[in-house]
């Protein structure tokens, strides 16, 4: 194009040249008809002078006219190939110019573009914001811009586009770039669905989870922190953690371990896991178990840490060691048991021998009561050692709720202190229940204990005892219990009560609201367990300030008899039986075959298991009884009786035992086998060897 453009420059200036030539000569000749050849070759010469100039002048323009049009034919390809889309609109939107980019941006031929209205290219949910857009660069609002989306129509995704526009001088059109924004668009959905999920799983899990920037104050927390803490974010969130969250004993050195993470990101915790102690909000501590990595956030870097409560996790280790204790007592316990009931069995034995020899008036009744009463105590005590292991298994017998009562008050003056007033109320003449009344005492013993830490400057212990029905009312308003008839044993105290949330957790094993040192927690998770061992219930009602009720219900029973009753109202019967006595304790075996021989009976005695199995093959076709110690050496009671059984399948059996709970709680007694408990009275044991002497020979099997 640019040679053409030069041939016919050429041709122009030769033709300008000649009529200019033509031109001349006619002037001339018109005006200077006579010149002298001398002055017409000056002007000619002139002339040719000009004609240079004008040949030069004329060559100048054609050269800047061909760098003209070579700059525009460089316009006119970066205006049409430009990265960004260019287009100019009227006053109505209508589309006068655009480049070939806004075309193939807009998905359309520009021949089709020019003289269509621009708005038709948005989304139709994007047009009102356009519409927006195009008014105000109309009225000259500075540069504007809008992001707005195309119709997908036949795209294979959605174009997303970024308009920016100026009005002309005019004021009649106006210029718009379009931008394609569509990959960043993407970016930022994906962006913004990355930081939804990150947030999401922020949010479900259970640790917390805790960003703190280089000066220690937090950026972010998740809903796990503000549980744990128990603060909104909004009381967590550019907190300094060291101020706010660490006790005061631990905060310098808490802020000396983070000085030199704010340097290099580098630390004694960074990449660790350790158990820290930290504060909630009401001021309490806690534990918890920390992790902390790193991360640089525009040049800065900032410390992320997971935290993890691990109270349950040290309550579960301090109950462990608790439960460890409390084996080690038990082996103890079930050490001295067994020797120290059969020590209390001669006691007792002998004592009530001798209380079946002597009359109501003579003076010596009295004291021998007095030692007996000694000796049951001593039994329950063992019990109680046994229990608070548990190790000991409920014996229930028919037992009046009042008698127990009479017999905790005997010695709960010495064990509440002077500065403590005891109470004790019993409204029915006889309360009968099915019960331990050992364990039962336990129970009561470890209420009144526990009411006179709570009354550390004095004040009333009081126990009564009533009837009380439990309807389906009750069951309803207290959530407990069963429709009957029970025995009411209300231990109150005027102490200092307990909160709500101490209550709830009252019973739990080793919950104490009591001071380190100075109790287990184990009082009233054992007085929950003996009781409802008993079928019974045991709630409690307290209040700050207004002391502490605890209610006890026991199931009443109305055809039998207690013990005590029965003792005075039916002796026990005698008989001319054979019966096979092992025993390895000499004094205990003496004592039983004494109060065997003087009810009548043939006894045939025993050293060990051993011992009672070779008696018992030479003298099996005379012997109706066995009357075995459980723990004996060589072999046990269980194991003899056992062999027995080889030879003699319907032999019967009365264990006799002071520690019985290991070898029943593993099922090595049969269901039903019975078992006396040492020590007893000659009456009790005279009263069950003729108990099962009397039983039909089907429930001996």
């Amino acid at each position: 194009m640019g040679s053409d453009n030069s041939r016919n420059g050429e041709i122009e200036a030769s033709e300008l040249r000649r009529r200019a030539e033509q031109r001349l000569r006619a002037q001339m000749s018109e005006l200077y008809p006579t010149l002298a050849e001398q002055e017409t070759q000056r002007l000619l010469h002139e002339l040719e002078v000009h004609q240079i100039e004008l040949e030069m002048q004329n060559e100048e323009l054609l050269q800047a006219r061909q760098e003209l049009e070579t700059s525009l034919e460089k316009y006119t390809d970066l205006y049409d190939f430009a990265p960004v889309g260019y287009l100019t609109l009227d006053l109505d939107g209508i589309i006068r110019a655009a480049n070939l980019s806004g075309a193939k941006l807009l998905g359309i031929e520009r021949s089709r573009l020019l003289g269509r209205r621009f708005g038709l290219f948005v989304a139709e949910a994007d047009r009102a914001a356009f519409s927006g857009f195009l008014g105000k660069v109309f009225r000259g609002e500075a540069e504007q811009s809008c992001e707005v989306a195309l119709p997908k129509e036949e795209r294979t995704q959605e174009t997303f586009i970024q308009i920016e526009g100026q009005a002309a001088a005019s004021g009649q059109e106006c210029r718009i770039a379009l931008i394609d924004i569509t990959a960043r668009r993407l970016a930022e959905v994906a962006l913004r669905e990355s930081q939804e999920r990150l947030y999401k799983l922020a949010e479900m899990a259970v640790d917390a989870i805790i960003m703190l920037d280089e000066n220690g104050e937090v950026t972010f927390c998740n809903t796990a922190t503000e549980k744990i803490f128990d603060s909104p974010a909004a009381d967590i969130i550019a907190k300094n953690f060291h101020q706010q969250f660490m006790p005061e004993r631990l905060r310098d050195e808490s802020a000396r371990g983070f000085a030199g993470f704010r340097e290099n990101g580098t630390g004694p915790l960074i990449g660790a896991t350790t158990e820290v102690t930290v504060l909630r909000k009401d001021g309490t501590e806690f534990p918890v178990e920390l992790s902390i990595s790193t991360v640089q956030l525009r040049g800065k870097w900032h410390a992320i840490g997971i935290m993890r409560d691990i109270s349950e996790r040290k309550s579960l280790e301090s109950q462990l060691l608790q439960a460890q204790k409390m084996e080690t007592v038990g082996l103890l316990a079930g050490g001295i048991a067994h020797d120290f009931n059969n020590i209390l069995s001669v006691i007792v034995g002998y004592g009530s021998l001798s209380e079946m020899n002597l009359q109501e008036n003579d003076p010596l009744l009295a004291n021998l009561r007095q030692i007996l009463a000694a000796a049951d105590r001593g039994a329950n005590l063992t019990r109680s050692l046994l229990n608070f292991s548990r190790k000991h298994l409920i014996n229930p017998l028919p037992t009046d709720v009042n008698e127990i009562i009479r017999n905790v008050d005997k010695f709960l003056g010495m064990l509440i202190g002077e500065d403590v007033r005891l109470e004790t109320v019993c409204r029915e003449k006889i309360l009968r229940v099915s019960a331990d009344s050992g364990q039962l005492e336990q129970v009561l013993t470890n209420l009144a204990t526990n009411a006179r830490h709570a009354m550390p400057d004095g004040g009333t212990l009081s126990i009564t005892s009533e009837a009380f029905v439990i309807d389906h009312e009750f069951i309803k308003a207290h959530g407990f219990g069963e429709p009957g008839d029970y025995a009411l044993i209300l231990v109150s105290d005027t102490g200092l009560g307990m909160d709500k949330k101490t209550v709830r957790r009252i019973f739990e094993p080793f919950f104490t609201t009591k001071t380190l040192g100075k109790g287990t927690g184990l009082g009233l998770s054992i007085a929950y367990s003996l009781i409802r061992q008993h079928n019974g219930f045991i709630d409690v009602a307290s209040e700050p300030g207004k002391g502490t009720t605890f209610r006890i219900y026991l199931p009443l029973i109305h055809d039998e008899q207690t013990p005590a009753e029965q003792a005075f109202a039916v002796p026990p019967r005698k008989g001319t039986e054979t019966i096979l006595l092992a025993e390895d304790d000499e004094a205990v075996r003496s004592l039983t075959d004494q109060v065997l021989t003087g009810l009548g009976y043939r006894v045939i005695p025993a050293v060990d298991g051993e011992d009672a199995v070779r008696k018992f093959l030479t003298h099996k076709d005379t012997i109706q009884l066995l009357l075995f110690d459980l723990i004996m050496p060589n072999r046990n009671g269980k194991e003899a009786y056992d062999e027995i059984r080889k030879v003699s399948p319907e032999a019967r059996i009365l264990f006799m035992s002071g520690y019985t709970a290991d070898i029943i709680e593993a099922k090595a007694l049969d269901d039903g086998t019975e078992i006396i408990s040492k020590p007893f009275s000659s009456t009790d044991l005279a009263r069950k060897v003729r108990e099962i002497l009397d039983m039909k020979q089907s429930h001996c099997a």
